[in-house]
Formats: C-alpha cells, structure tokens, sequence
C-alpha cells in the first residue's frame, strides 16, 4: 500500500510538473509568435510611410508649383484686373484640388506616424512630412493673402475710377484639410 501510495504521489508530481511545462512551452511559444507578428507590423507601417511620403512629396511638389503659378499672375496693371482676377481665380482653385487630393495620403501618414517604432528611417519621413505639409499651407494662406492685398489694391482704385469692387477671396479648403492640420499640431 504504502508503494501504491508513494507511486501515485510522484506520478501527480510528474504529472503536475508536466503540465506545468506544457503551460510554459505554450506561453513562450505565444510570445515568440506575438514578436514576430508585431515584427511584421512595424515593416508594414515603415513600408507604408515610406510610400505614402513619396505620394506626398509629389504632390506637395504640383502644390508648390502651382502657388509659383498663382504667385506670377499678380504681375498686370489694374486696368486688366478683370481679365486677370478669373484667370487667378482658376489657377488657386487648382492649387486647392491639389491640396485636396493630397488628403488620403496625408491622413494615411498621421495614422501611421503615430506609432513610435524606433526607426529612424520612418522618424525622418514623419518629421519631414509635418514639416513639410505645415509649410505647404502656410504658403497657400499666404498666397490667399497675398491674392486679397491685391483685390484691396484694386478695389481702392476701382473706387476712384467708378468700377466694380470685388470681394476677398475666402479659403476654399475642405474640412478633412483643416482636420489633417488640427492633428499635426
């Protein structure tokens, strides 16, 4: 009996210890593989920031260029405003498609910018993406500004010479724009 007893009481003993081991095994093996997806994770979020700022670089690109463009057009006399003002007109609304068109991209990379991964390489991206799209409507504002200094240019000589005045330009940026500036900050 008291072999009986002393086989069962190390057969629970192996068996606990067994199961133990089994528990162990099946919790590092779940970490490991956790490591590996979170691993996986991180390439995709550098990969995806890595290609959503060259999207964004090109676009910021059309973007700064048609500002220069908007920027030339205020070079006439005020006796060709009219002429010149829709001409101006269309070229800003373009400047405010490409900024438009600039939004999935760039709500992609704050979505992905969020995450500190500890690369410097996606860092770099996602410091230079804020920075750059911060100055992309910096400029815009201040070509808008630029724009109203000239219609107030005009519409004093308007006034004098019995023209029609002509209102101030108003930002034609859509909220998902404003909303992309707010979360830079």
């Amino acid at each position: 009996m008291k072999i009986m007893k002393g086989f069962f009481i190390h057969t629970g003993f192996v068996l606990i210890l067994i199961g133990l081991s089994i528990i162990c095994v099946d919790q590092v093996s779940a970490n490991i593989n956790n490591y590996y997806a979170d691993l996986e994770k991180c390439k995709q979020i550098v990969k995806s920031v890595d290609i959503n700022y060259t999207k964004f670089k090109d676009g910021a690109n059309k973007v700064k260029d048609a500002i220069g463009d908007v920027s030339l057009s205020f070079d006439f006399y005020l006796d060709d405003f009219e002429s010149a003002n829709s001409v101006i007109k269309k070229k800003i609304i373009i400047v405010e498609q490409e900024i438009e068109n600039l939004n999935m991209t760039a709500d992609s990379l704050i979505n992905s910018c969020k995450y500190n991964l500890n690369d410097s390489f996606m860092d770099s991206e996602c410091n230079s993406f804020k920075i750059n799209y911060g100055n992309m409507i910096s400029s815009y504002n201040e070509m808008i500004e630029q724009y109203n200094k000239v219609i107030k240019y005009y519409n004093d000589y308007a006034l004098e010479n019995g023209k029609q005045s002509e209102q101030l330009y108003i930002s034609n940026l859509g909220d998902e724009v404003k909303l992309i500036i707010d979360n830079i900050k």
